[in-house]
């Protein structure tokens, strides 16, 4: 096992992947993008989605920091989508309408109308244009968007998020926007396996969890894998295997995906 200290959304996490995944998956999709960039011959961007409960951060994250290191490769930057989430005063205040009745936002924080989408889709066309761009970035210590928190200077730009390849009105136009698309696959029940031992590992009781889940965790996860545009490149998440742990203190917040 490799072992990789990141910074994820605030928090320090180490995560230690297999021989196996960083050989015959992480470092091919590195020299993928680069060679797909150097044939483009300008900014290329990259969507990897999937499923809340996945490892998209991690394994994002990861992959920036391979590029450091593969001979041959162009250094990529890794941001999330959670950096498009609106501010908690915003969703306190605004509602949608789910099942037929109207919940205010901030008690679905994590789901697709959580985002802000023109916000993101400006910053896209900023990043198509070649500059250095600021992005902002979600903190799981302050549970708030920093606003130009990333600096973007690097050829590869590489966003994860759970719902960049989602075939729903507002999200589906955004893949004229990058170059290359990764969908992480994986089981319901895998994924609530994961999501329930993240929220355990936080804090809750596994009861509560398992209660948190079926409220929340379960509509986005089905909502990610009945409806998506085709991408690229699939993953089988059960193919990338690695361990993590923080090395800060979480909350059941800090676990949204």
């Amino acid at each position: 096992m490799q072992e990789f200290e990141l910074s994820v959304n605030g928090l320090k996490v180490k995560a230690a992947y297999d021989s196996a995944t960083i050989d015959g998956v992480l470092i091919p999709l590195v020299k993928r993008w680069s060679n797909l960039a150097r044939g483009l011959g300008r900014r290329m961007i990259v969507f990897m989605a999937g499923a809340p409960g996945t490892g998209k951060s991690c394994c994002a994250q990861t992959l920036e920091e391979l590029s450091l290191s593969v001979e041959g490769a162009l250094p990529l930057t890794a941001v999330s989508l959670d950096g498009f989430h609106y501010p908690n005063s915003y969703l306190r205040s605004n509602v949608a309408e789910v099942d037929g009745r109207e919940v205010r936002l901030s008690d679905i924080k994590g789901a697709p109308e959580t985002f802000d989408l023109n916000a993101f889709r400006a910053k896209l066309i900023e990043l198509k244009r070649g500059k250095r761009v600021l992005m902002p970035a979600y903190s799981r210590k302050t549970h708030e968007v920093e606003e130009n928190a990333i600096a973007v200077d690097t050829r590869i730009v590489l966003i994860e998020g759970n719902y960049l390849l989602l075939d729903e009105r507002g999200w589906r136009g955004l893949c004229a926007y990058c170059n290359d698309s990764v969908f992480i696959e994986a089981t319901p029940s895998e994924l609530k396996a994961r999501l329930v031992e993240r929220k355990v590992e936080g804090g809750m009781k596994k009861a509560e969890a398992e209660a948190f889940y079926a409220k929340s965790d379960r509509r986005n996860v089905e909502r990610v894998l009945a409806h998506r545009v085709p991408c690229a490149v699939t993953l089988e998440q059960s193919g990338i295997n690695h361990l993590s742990r923080k090395t800060a203190p979480s909350s059941p917040e800090d676990q949204l995906r």
